[in-house]
């Protein structure tokens, strides 16, 4: 246990559960192109099983679907 923001720093929580995630979930990731995450190119990549694209709002948002 303890700081959140500290935890999940270290640990891409997406990874963990994708693939619990059901045909046609979707995961929404807000201020992608803010924060340049390790989990957008992730989940870009077709061999982890989701499909994705930044929609343009504001900050930029990820809309992965499984």
């Amino acid at each position: 246990m303890g700081d959140a923001m500290q935890t999940l720093r270290a640990l891409d929580v997406l990874k963990l559960v994708a693939p619990a995630m059901r045909p046609g979930a979707v995961v929404v990731t807000d201020n992608v192109g803010v924060f340049k995450a390790d989990s957008v190119t992730w989940v870009r990549d077709p061999r982890n099983g989701l499909a994705s694209m930044t929609v343009p709002f504001r900050s930029g948002t990820e809309y992965p679907v499984r």
